[in-house]
């Protein structure tokens, strides 16, 4: 029976110890670049995680740069939708008061007269 006892609390042990080193969260900020065709910025999406806010930056010089930005929660929630033209090289939400670890994806899509891109759909946790 003692070692039965010794047993139990050895488990009771380990159970406490791993329940106080949970993993910690996921989220965390986040921003994805969409280039040009030579490699250089054309449009920045960042997502702040202290905040819950989502900013589109232009960093194109180009006459006729703009570009889109968009991002979901990946159980098809949508959330916002931003756009930058050369007149207007920010866009940023207000809070979007999203429940922390939530899994999301941001997308951004961009160009100019003389090209088109995509980041594709990017994964992070709010």
């Amino acid at each position: 029976m003692h070692r039965t006892t010794l047993a139990g609390l050895g488990a009771v042990a380990a159970t406490v110890v791993a329940v106080g080193i949970a993993a910690p969260a996921q989220a965390a900020s986040k921003s994805v670049t969409l280039t040009n065709p030579s490699g250089g910025a054309h449009a920045v999406l960042h997502w702040d995680d202290t905040y819950d806010t989502l900013c589109l930056t232009l960093k194109s010089t180009a006459a006729s740069a703009y570009a889109d930005a968009d991002m979901s929660l990946t159980d098809g929630t949508h959330f916002h939708h931003l756009r930058v033209t050369r007149s207007k090289t920010r866009d940023c939400t207000g809070n979007l008061s999203i429940p922390e670890d939530r899994a999301a994806q941001m997308s951004v899509n961009g160009g100019t007269n003389s090209f088109h891109r995509t980041s594709g759909w990017v994964g992070f946790f709010t």
